[in-house]
Parts: C-alpha cells; structure tokens; sequence
C-alpha cells in the first residue's frame, strides 16, 4: 500500500465531521491481489456511507447483482479523529479480516475508497477506487409567524332565573285487600313427561391431505425445495435434524440477500464422531404452499448432497411418507384450516 499512498498524495478525511458521508465510487484498482474474469465476481462500482459509527459497503458486480459487506464481515467502525475506517472479521472464514478506509488525494481532493484483506496477519489484497462525495445537509425551516388569537365572545346576557315553587307532598292511599271465600280445586292427573330426544354427536373433524410429489429412487426419497429465489433438489432425510446445503447454494443466497452467515457450529455425526461446518440463516424454506422462516442449515462442500432435516418438516405439521405412491402428505383437521 505504500506504492498507492505515495502516487495519489492521501490526505486523511477527520472522523469528527457532523455530516454524513455518502460516496459513489467507480471501479476499483487493484495493487495486491488479482480480479476475477467472471464477471459475477468482477466489480464496477462501490456505493460508500458512513455517519455516526454506522457503515454500509455495497459493491455493484458486472452481472448486475450486488454484494454487501455486512453479509460478508463483522463491520465494527475503528474511526479517530486521524481517519475514517472499519474493521471486521469474516463470518464464513475467521482467519481473514478485512479493513475499509475513506482517505483524499492531497493533489486533487477527490476522495477515495481503500480496502484490505489480511489472512492471518498477511496482506492478500489492496484496493482502491475514487469516488464522488454527497454529503448530507439538513437546513433548519424558515421561522413562521404566530397567528393571532381571535378575541373571544361575548358573554351570552345573564338568563333570569325562576324562583323556585315549594312542591305539594303527594298524598298515598292503600286499599286494603278483601279477603276471597276458599276454593276447592278436584286434582287432575299430570301427563307424564316426554322423553326429549337426545342430540346427534356432532361429525368428527375430517382429515385433509396436503400432498407434495417425492421422487423415490434406491430406497432414497429426493424433493423440490425452494430455498429463497431458487429451486433445489434435497434429499429427505428424517434422521438429519439440520438441513445442508452446498458451497456454491450459500454463497448465492447471501449475496441475494435470501439468507447470512451464522459462524461455524459443531455437530455429532452418526457414528459418534463430531466435525464442525459453517452455518448460514435462510430466511424462507418453500415445500409445496407451505413457507417456514429462519431455517438453518449447515454448508457442505459442493460434491455432497443437499439434505431437508425433519426440523423443517415439523414446524409444517404432522405428515407421512408413502414411497409406492411418491408422495409426501401433510395432515391437518378441516376444524383448524
């Protein structure tokens, strides 16, 4: 970095602004490191803001799509009063830890974009961009005058009172009953109660099927899974508690903004032994209608299969596997639906 530092005169940009700083940044130049050929990993531009401790680092991809730097780093602000800058480690792999950097050329003014990756300590990527500065302004409004209050009505003429009437006691008088001559009534027979029908029981609740197409193969049964924007085929397996998914599945679902890394996690496998994987939070997990949120799922290399856990199945409901038929049921009363 000290060749770029010495070519573009920086100046650093004080941490101790009351303003916002909002930067349009062309494409990055790249002094350690190398660019990507696919174009789904070369970048062409870098959105910048920064204002009271918060960043957010968007950078503009050539396929159209974009990466943001919170889904990828732990950002934490490292700023001074001598620089503006962030810091943070990577979620999918800890050892790498990058550093982002507002600075100004000395000979033009212009503010640029600087980023580093060190793995380990060791530097395996520089690069820099200049940008076009926005900052954000807030004027106060222009002093209104006080509207004047009307003044108030007039009192109503004062309303003559009536002297009050002294009220006449009403006088009460109770008639006394006479009495009647006795009545001899012959008793008659009672009829004899009715037996009153008894209720019907009410229908018990019928069962619906909410039925999703396997596909069964080798005594394994495989699904379409939505998992965010695109469609997948999992293996089902009710023995997993966790669903995976490949390398290649996580990395396209955080950089859509459809799920995050969640760090690594250590699970016990069947034959007892425990192994540690990364993690990621896939916000929406599609299975026929049905849509379960916040699912988590392991990440394993991108030879392996895809596995749906019986977590996921659950949060649904009761369900049964018919393998001659193919198909997964969801049970459920028609009271509850």
């Amino acid at each position: 970095m000290k060749y770029l530092l010495a070519a573009a005169g920086l100046l650093t940009v004080h941490a101790t602004m009351a303003q916002a700083i909002e930067l349009t940044c062309g494409a990055p130049v790249i002094y350690v490191g190398e660019q990507s050929r696919d174009r789904s990993d070369t970048v062409v531009g870098v959105d910048v803001y920064h204002s009271n401790g918060e960043w957010e680092v968007r950078h503009r991809m050539g396929n159209g799509s974009e990466i943001h730097r919170i889904n990828q780093y732990l950002m934490r602000d490292t700023s001074n009063r001598n620089m503006i800058q962030w810091r943070g480690a990577s979620f999918k792999y800890p050892n790498l830890v990058m550093v982002g950097e507002i600075k100004r050329d000395n000979r033009t003014g212009q503010p640029l974009y600087i980023e580093w990756i060190y793995n380990n300590g060791a530097l395996k990527m520089n690069a820099a961009a200049y940008c076009k500065e926005r900052v954000a302004t807030y004027s106060p409004l222009p002093p209104q005058s006080t509207p004047q209050a009307a003044p108030p009505p007039p009192a109503p003429p004062p309303v003559a009172t009536p002297a009050p009437q002294p009220q006449q006691q009403p006088t009460i008088i109770v008639v006394q009953p006479i009495p009647l001559p006795p009545v001899t009534v012959n008793p008659e027979p009672k009829p004899e109660p009715k037996a009153e029908p008894k209720p019907e029981p009410a229908p018990k609740p019928v069962a619906k099927r909410d039925v999703v197409p396997i596909n069964v193969q080798n005594n394994s049964a495989t699904l379409n899974v939505g998992l965010g924007n695109q469609t997948v085929t999992m293996l089902l397996d009710t023995g997993a508690t966790t669903s995976t998914v490949t390398e290649a599945v996580a990395d396209a679902l955080v950089s859509g903004g459809h799920a995050r890394w969640t760090g690594e996690a250590r699970y016990k496998m069947a034959n007892g032994s425990v192994t540690s994987a990364m993690t990621i939070l896939i916000r929406e997990v599609r299975i026929g209608s049905h849509v379960v949120r916040d699912v988590k799922a392991s990440v394993s290399p991108n030879h392996a299969e895809m596995l749906l856990g019986l977590s996921v199945l659950t949060a649904i409901g009761s369900f049964t596997i018919d393998t001659r038929t193919g198909e997964l049921s969801f049970i459920a009363n028609e009271a509850a639906l």
